[in-house]
């Protein structure tokens, strides 16, 4: 695998993607970040075992495959590494060489078969949302979301979508918190109570509030 990429890019994928990596992963491979090729960007990938990140970046691909390395350790030179382009080679002996301007430095890859597939979630309807209304959404129901593992149906945010509007409830048995946003929804055909629900994890809708930080654009 071989390709090049600006710094900036791979910094700001890196950044999104680690935040599914758990301070006591299960597994070795949830240590690593899984970087795939495709015709002209990179496809970034952590995951603690329960949630999963994923993120594009442009780049241009000399040479395709995949690769798993150390997620800290990439991250932490990635960041160290000058403004412009970086220039990425793994090797027939899974050594990745990282190479800037001024700069030369390897490190060993990891087992790419250890990772776990990540299947892409995709379904037949989706629900667009103001960007920054439902970050403060997020951010208002989530202290009554309970840390209670027992009782694992609280640890959950609802989500009810209407034609109107769509409702986020949080609560633990003794707060509970509620956040309407008024938008359009199409909902499905033949959908006899008006409305799609959903149990979300909060660490889940956590995360997304906190990738949607500095962002005004709308989410699906």
């Amino acid at each position: 695998m071989h390709f090049r990429v600006q710094t900036d890019e791979i910094n700001f994928g890196l950044g999104m993607v680690t935040r599914a990596i758990s301070p006591r992963p299960a597994k070795d491979a949830y240590n690593g970040v899984l970087i795939e090729t495709d015709a002209d960007s990179l496809v970034l990938t952590c995951t603690d075992g329960e949630i999963s990140i994923k993120a594009r970046v442009s780049a241009m691909v000399e040479e395709e495959g995949l690769a798993l390395l150390p997620a800290r350790l990439f991250a932490e030179m990635m960041r160290k590494q000058p403004a412009g382009e970086v220039d990425v080679r793994v090797d027939e002996r899974m050594r990745a060489v990282i190479r800037s301007r001024g700069s030369n430095t390897s490190m060993a890859c990891m087992a790419a078969e250890d990772f776990p597939d990540i299947n892409d979630v995709s379904g037949d309807h989706h629900v667009a949302l103001p960007c920054k209304r439902f970050r403060d959404a997020i951010g208002k129901v989530l202290f009554a979301v309970s840390t209670d593992e027992s009782r694992k149906i609280l640890t959950g945010i609802l989500m009810e979508v209407y034609e109107k509007e769509t409702l986020l409830v949080g609560l633990d048995g003794f707060r509970l918190a509620l956040q309407r946003i008024q938008a359009e929804n199409a909902l499905p055909a033949g959908n006899a109570k008006g409305l799609i629900s959903a149990v979300v994890p909060g660490k889940i809708l956590g995360e997304v509030g906190a990738e949607l930080q500095g962002s005004d654009r709308g989410i699906h």
